[in-house]
């Protein structure tokens, strides 16, 4: 322990060692100071002493102790000074600390390889909730704790010290004692440290669960996965409640025996003192001798209760300076590569495996090499081939297993890392964006230096123009401006893409290497962008990894992969001669010429938020034609505006205005003239394309009729979930058909409304309220409901213990004081001694085992409240809306670190608080009412000074608690840096920006510095006023109790011993106990918080519409549905228009209003028929797929739209109902839907077994049938490779960088599993995102044909017994005409029987997003979205692809987006 207690410094730097200097300095005042309190009792009590022998008058006794208190009141005054430097010191030296810790684990983590990041046992998250926590921990341990500690030694060494000076004998005979102590307490001490470390590892793991839910929450939702990972968390902080109350058990004997020990060495010492006083000892020198050790013990029996604190911050310290000291990448000078010489980077010989799964080998003797005479190359293959992999060891993301790789003519060893990524960027397929602006999103690719503009507003200009940014500008509110990220707006996958493509412009490195940049962009966007590469890249090195055959050009040199090696090298001209792969893969493509290819999910960067959940800003994709072979002559320009480009007009000639019917979009005018198209004039085939369900394809209910429902015959008697049991504790709340009426453009809802005022309505959507701090008496509340009944009588036998230990410290006082009486009056000796002296051991007994049961048991009661306030935060959390998770308050890491290390402090609140406060309250109201009862004018003095102290503790504590509210969230803003850089840690390390994110998060830290010193300040006046106040206290008893005495002769010496020893006694033990306050405010601060989440409404599951997002504690947001449905059927979408949220800015301040994302969506989903969504990226295809699924609640249809008001009229109903009228959670428990993401999602340490029955309820027979499950993997593609893994479906998944020792599985295999998880619920309505987006073409066309097969047969596990007939869904005529070219490409017959094309007896459906001409063909119907989230067209693909002048036609047939002159809106325009 003493050799440990360096790791508590050894992260100090060079103004913390001044703090530390003072806070030493200061601590040796204060000790010092409780040192002489001993002796002014020893030389106050003799006076008493002698006026009670009639030695001294009582003018002599009144005069004498009025000196000795004008010393205790000069004491005092220096108490003060010395106590707030005291505090200012060690919260300073803590808050440094702190600092240099953050800045250091930061650098340290951007230095590690990412193989370290493989290799990690407990993955990613549960690494920096650890980080987080230990910082924390060596905080509160090296600040306020250890100057406790400090003073408590130097007072127990100065008071050791004055015993000796008065009696040497008796301070000997009394620490001799001190052996025995030594060996009880190290026996009890074995058992912490282990427990420790066990639950630390234990809470680690619960934390993994908290983030990879959080951040899968979309699949976790549709799935029905809110039980399974309440559960999973719940076992979690169950494992470590067991090593927490090892702790507790050992500490509680700790400070039970300290308490008998103490008390046990006055009985000793009283003995031994009789001895002396009869052997002609001074009678003050022998009570000088007690009050002096009495102190020195009292300040080791104040060690105790920190201990824990101490062993825990010495044990972070120690992991955290392994960690740190753990750090070989040092910067190495070498050779920088320059434009002007021939750059050559060559693979030779290489092979590689990643390092989380060694035994798979990804590249097998790879040799390619690139170069500046072929400015462009190309890799291409099949999924798994490893084509992402060569890009990742071109920029020395990893290191080779063997070969080499070299620049120019040298081994890569030689090189700088910083030197190379420097000049090699890779782009990647996943782009990760920064939670910063987009402006700055795009600075940061740039490579020069601080000192230096980074970006011209040229550059910017040009970076936009070769991205074809320009119309996502004009989108955005703020332009340039806007926050992007998961604290603002997140953009489409083809919007991030083209974010990708600029931050690469402004690089312009020497070699660049993208990889998929295009997948998610339509084919015109991908022509038009390769196009612009080729143009700034024409005497540069580019290497292109593609699925796109068709981006290749003739003079292009392709290396083609397959299973980890080169099979063939040539340029294209060449290559197509030859019978080869390159034949093969380009004979497989589709009719755009697409291998649809894989992204390996290797310790990689994951998006920065769900972009399919996120806030999609719809852009126009395109403005003008553009053909294959030639770049776009001309870009519509972004608004004029400086708050969308704030960095000069832009050249005509590069950039055109706009046309008269594109109105300026900037944040003023969006507020009063937001125009949205279905609300002027459109032209006759707009309103025949966007025209409502007509009745011959509707179900029709009576006017005064509710509309039919399939009722589950179970539905009275269905088991309730955790979830269930939630709503039943929660109180009513709001109706949540009270929407805001916020869809309309302010002209039109200021003409409703007669005013203008309704303008403003629309920025004024409610978020979340900031975290309240909440009293202690709303806190404790919470306890008792909380508890089982169980641990409510621990916790009842725990509070009688505390009482019981707060009743035997005046007793004690009592007690001693009688016995001192027997110092001065000889003839009590005898039998009234030994009576006193037995009931004094007696007491200590009872003492220090209440002592034990007290604190053990509260702690008992405690952790087993902070487990069900966990549980149920997380329940809380895993059930609000969707939007709710986008908000940056709400973000993955500040929930973990609330309900895990938040949940850790608050547990003091009951475990140490309650019995401490118990204590101190009884045992100074009891002393007071003795005090009374004996003296009541003594006693009232001293109570005179009780308001001073009370307003010194409880403005340190509100003063306190405020501050370490501020103080917590500035370190969570902090530590929410870290985690975007580490999560980010590929585009980190590609892009090169560390030097960037390393200034954002030093001036971070070096805020949240700032607030700890203002804290301290502040804390530390009010601290010295508190502890000062006791100094004065005493002065004033002393004085007024000889005024009694002497003067007034109102008492007695016996009399006056008794009450004084009982104030001054429970003062002194008061003060000591109260020195946790610190601590207390804290946890404070923290239960305020995991409250906050314990108490979030309970929404019907996702049902929080666009104006209800109001979050109160207690309260509920809106209603629950209650109505059980068999089939979802028929689904309609009638008017829907969405809108998401608007969130505050970099700032805080409020941004212009949304545009809507969806506007006026007319659409019906029928049983059995496949339903495709297309368009350009960010038309809001995939926020139509998330209302299908219920994590959105479509906007309120406003009365000036609603031109036929009905009852029933819904903008999005299933069977006739709205969501907010559905039991969602039983929609969801009995697989009534399913969904694939557009970004696969596996949970990471689960089999494959499991992550396909992911969400399925344990007594589901699908969890036993494995015939259910293998069907399921082979429809999707996958059972094949399954059972060719060594175990099968038992094998476990790894995940990006979690380093769970699983499988890795590439983006194909991904999507695979998650289409089979989604196949096996053999749902009513399967949603798909992109569903072929990773897969090659022969695998895209398996997939087809098992989604045709489901919705036309409907599968054959019908487990919902449903009776509904089903209405039989017209089959596209150019299904059979598909399904004849997969037999003539791949030589096997379709996979369904002739007669399920044209229905089956099911009730099920497909809609799916996509961009594939090949999806869209097995389509039933198509709904094609314009740039403004509209329904442009809708029919059958042959309808569409026929019709003269149509939109889909020209779109698909390589013609681009474009906006139209006229004011109807936007429209297509061919090549």
């Amino acid at each position: 322990m003493l050799t440990s207690i360096k790791y508590l410094f050894a992260f100090t730097d060079r103004k913390g060692y001044a703090a530390l200097a003072a806070g030493f300095a200061a601590s040796f005042i204060v000790g010092v100071l409780k040192a002489l309190l001993a002796i002014f009792l020893g030389e106050i009590f003799p006076i008493i002493a002698n006026f009670g022998n009639g030695r001294i008058t009582g003018k002599a006794a009144l005069s004498r102790v009025s000196n000795w208190c004008i010393n205790l009141t000069l004491a005092g005054g220096i108490a003060w000074i010395a106590n707030f430097v005291l505090l200012l010191a060690w919260v300073a030296h803590g808050e440094r600390q702190a600092r240099s810790l953050r800045v250091r684990s930061f650098k340290q983590l951007l230095a590690k390889d990412l193989a370290w990041f493989d290799g990690l046992s407990e993955g990613t998250p549960a690494v920096l909730s650890g980080l987080y926590s230990h910082i924390r921990e060596l905080q509160a341990a090296s600040s306020v704790a250890l100057g406790n500690l400090t003073v408590d030694i130097i007072a127990s060494v100065a008071s050791l010290g004055v015993a000796l000076y008065f009696s040497w004998k008796l301070t000997l005979v009394l620490l001799s004692t001190i052996p025995i102590a030594i060996i009880v307490l190290g026996l009890l001490v074995r058992e912490i440290e282990p427990a420790i470390l066990a639950q630390h590892s234990a809470l680690a793991s619960a934390s993994s669960y908290v983030t990879s839910t959080l951040a899968s929450i979309d699949v976790v939702k549709v799935f029905n996965g809110l039980d399974h990972e309440t559960w999973q968390y719940s076992d979690g902080i169950r494992r470590s409640k067991y090593f927490y109350l090892s702790q507790s058990r050992a500490n509680a004997c700790q400070m039970g025996f300290v308490k008998f020990w103490l008390e046990l060495l006055f009985v000793v010492g009283f003995f031994y003192g009789t001895v002396l006083v009869q052997g002609g000892a001074s009678v003050g020198s022998v009570v000088a001798t007690f009050y002096a050790t009495f102190g020195a013990l009292q300040a080791i029996e104040s060690c105790i209760p920190m201990y824990l604190v101490l062993v825990k911050g010495i044990l972070a310290g120690r992991s955290l300076h392994t960690f740190l000291g753990d750090n070989k990448c040092k910067y190495r000078p070498g050779k920088r590569l320059g434009h002007s010489e021939t750059s050559c980077i060559e693979l030779m010989d290489v092979t590689f495996a990643y390092p989380s799964n060694p035994s798979s080998i990804v590249l097998r003797n790879v040799s390619l090499s690139l170069s500046r005479r072929r400015p462009v190359t190309f890799i291409i293959g099949r999924s798994g081939s490893g084509k992402s992999t060569v890009g990742n060891l071109l920029v020395n993301l990893y290191k080779p297993s063997s070969g080499s790789l070299r620049i120019y003519v040298d081994n890569m060893e030689i090189w700088p890392k910083e030197s190379i990524r420097s000049h090699v960027t890779l782009v990647q397929q996943s782009t990760a964006l920064f939670d910063q602006t987009l402006r700055t999103n795009l600075e940061w690719a740039s490579n020069r230096q601080f000192d230096e503009p980074l970006v011209q507003p040229h550059e910017l200009r040009e970076a936009c123009r070769a991205a074809s940014l320009q119309p996502v500008l004009a989108k955005l509110p703020l332009g340039l401006e806007t926050r992007i990220g998961p604290g603002g707006h997140s953009l489409s996958e083809g919007e991030r893409q083209r974010v990708a493509v600029a931050r690469a412009r402004i690089r312009d490195p020497v070699c660049l290497i993208l990889d998929e940049v295009t997948s998610n962009l339509d084919r015109p966007s991908r022509v038009q962008i390769m196009e612009n590469i080729r143009q700034w890249r024409h005497d540069k090195t580019t290497l292109i990894i593609t699925h796109d055959l068709s981006l290749i050009k003739d003079e292009d040199y392709v290396y083609v992969l397959e299973e980890g090696r080169v099979v063939q090298e040539g340029k294209r001209r060449d290559v197509e001669l030859e019978d080869g792969p390159f034949i093969q893969l380009l004979n497989s493509a589709d009719e755009y010429g697409c291998i649809k290819d894989d992204n390996m999910s290797h310790a990689g960067d994951q998006p920065d938020s769900d972009t399919s959940g996120g806030r999609h800003v719809s852009a126009s994709s395109h403005t003008s034609s553009l053909s294959a072979r030639s770049i776009l002559s001309q870009i519509i320009s972004p608004p004029i505006s400086s708050m969308f480009w704030p960095i000069g007009g832009f050249q005509s000639s590069v950039f055109p205005p706009l046309s008269a019917g594109h109105a300026l979009r900037s944040p003023a005018y969006q507020i009063g003239h937001l125009q949205y198209p279905e609300m002027r004039g459109r032209a006759t085939s707009d309103i025949r394309d966007a025209a409502p369900i007509t009745s011959s394809n509707k179900t029709h209910t009576r006017p005064n009729e509710e509309p039919h429902v399939a009722i589950h015959p179970q539905e009275q008697h269905t088991k309730p979930s955790s979830c269930d049991v939630i709503r039943e504790n929660q109180s009513g709340g709001q109706d949540s058909g009270t929407k805001h009426a916020g869809q309309l453009t302010p002209v039109e809802m200021s003409a409703i409304a007669g005013d203008d005022t309704l303008a403003h309505g629309i920025t004024e959507r409610s978020n979340d309220a900031d975290f309240i701090q909440l009293p202690l008496r709303d806190i404790y509340q919470t306890v008792w409901p909380h508890l089982r009944l169980s641990y409510r009588l621990l916790f009842i036998v725990g509070i009688l213990c505390a009482l019981l230990v707060a009743a035997s410290v005046p007793a004690f006082s009592v007690v001693f004081a009688h016995l001192l009486v027997v110092l001065y009056s000889p003839e009590k000796q005898g039998p009234y001694q030994v009576q006193w002296t037995l009931l004094l051991f007696l007491v200590a007994l009872v003492g220090g085992f209440a002592t034990f049961l007290a604190y053990h048991l509260c702690d008992c009661a405690a952790q087993a409240w902070i487990d069900s306030l966990r549980s149920k935060a997380l329940s809380r959390i895993l059930i609000q809306p969707r939007a709710w998770y986008a908000r940056p308050q709400n973000s993955p890491h500040r929930i973990a670190a609330c309900i895990d290390l938040g949940a850790e402090e608050m547990r003091t609140l009951v475990g140490r608080f309650v019995p401490m406060m118990l204590v101190v309250v009884c045992m100074i109201s009891t002393s007071i009412v003795w005090a009374i009862v004996i003296s009541w004018k003594l006693a009232l003095v001293t109570l005179a000074a009780a308001p001073v102290l009370m307003a010194a503790t409880k403005g340190f504590a509100l003063v306190s608690a405020k501050c370490d509210m501020r103080c917590n969230d500035a370190a969570l803003q902090t530590h929410g840096i870290l985690t975007e850089a580490v999560t980010k840690i590929k585009t980190v390390r590609a892009l090169a920006v560390e030097r960037f994110l390393d200034r954002e998060f030093s001036q971070s830290a070096s805020r949240t510095l700032s607030l700890g010193i203002r804290k301290a300040v502040v804390m530390a006046v009010l601290f010295a006023c508190w502890q000062s106040v006791l100094w004065f206290t005493m002065a004033l008893i002393f004085y007024y109790a000889t005024v009694l005495l002497a003067v007034n002769r109102e008492i007695t010496v016996g009399a006056a011993l008794q009450v004084v020893n009982l104030l001054v006694m429970g003062l002194s033990t008061a003060s000591h106990i109260l020195n946790s306050v610190p601590a207390i405010t804290a946890a404070q601060a923290t239960a305020s918080q995991l409250l906050h989440y314990v108490n979030l409404p309970i929404h019907p599951d996702e049902g929080c519409s666009q104006g209800d997002k109001t979050v109160i504690s207690g309260k509920r947001s809106s209603s629950f549905g209650n109505k059980h449905i068999t089939s979802p059927f028929p689904i309609r979408m009638d008017g829907l228009s969405f809108t998401y949220p608007p969130f505050p800015g970099l700032n805080g301040n409020n941004p212009p209003p949304e545009r809507p994302t969806l506007t006026n969506i007319n659409l019906e989903v029928r049983p059995n028929t496949i339903t495709a969504i297309v368009g350009p990226s960010g038309c809001g295809k995939t926020t139509l797929a998330h209302l299908l699924l219920c994590l959105y609640e479509p906007d309120p249809i406003h009365p000036a739209r609603n031109v036929r008001p009905s009852k029933y009229r819904h903008p999005l109903s299933f069977a006739g109902l709205p969501p907010s009228m559905i039991n969602l959670e039983a929609l969801r428990r009995e697989q009534l839907i399913s969904y694939v993401p557009q970004s696969p999602t596996l949970f990471p340490g689960l089999s494959l077994h499991d992550n396909i029955l992911y969400g399925i309820p344990e007594a589901s027979p699908l969890r036993s049938n494995l015939a259910a499950l293998h069907r399921a993997a082979a429809d999707a593609g996958i059972h094949d490779f399954i059972v060719s893994l060594p175990h099968g479906y038992n094998t476990r998944i790894a995940g990006a960088g979690a380093g769970t020792g699983g499988v890795e599985l590439s983006g194909g295999q991904t999507q695979r599993v998650c289409l089979a998880r989604a196949l096996v619920r053999r749902p009513a309505l399967l949603v798909l995102d992109e569903p072929t987006s990773a897969l090659d073409a022969q695998a895209a066309a398996e997939v087809r044909r098992s989604l045709v097969r489901f919705a036309k047969n409907g599968g054959s596990h019908n487990n919902r017994g449903s009776t509904t007939t089903t209405t039989r869904g017209s089959f596209a005529p150019s299904l059979i005409q598909e399904h004849s070219e997969l037999v003539d490409e791949y030589g096997t017959p379709p996979l369904f029987p002739p007669d399920s094309i044209t229905g089956g007896a099911r009730e099920t459906a497909v809609v799916f997003v996509t961009h594939c001409r090949r999806m869209m063909r097995v389509a039933d119907q198509i709904c094609v979205l314009g740039s403004e989230g509209q329904v442009v067209e809708r029919g059958t693909y042959a309808e569409l692809i026929d019709r003269i002048g149509g939109r889909f036609a020209e779109f698909v047939g390589d013609g681009v987006w474009r906006r139209s002159t006229a004011a109807d809106g936007y429209g297509f325009a061919a090549s």
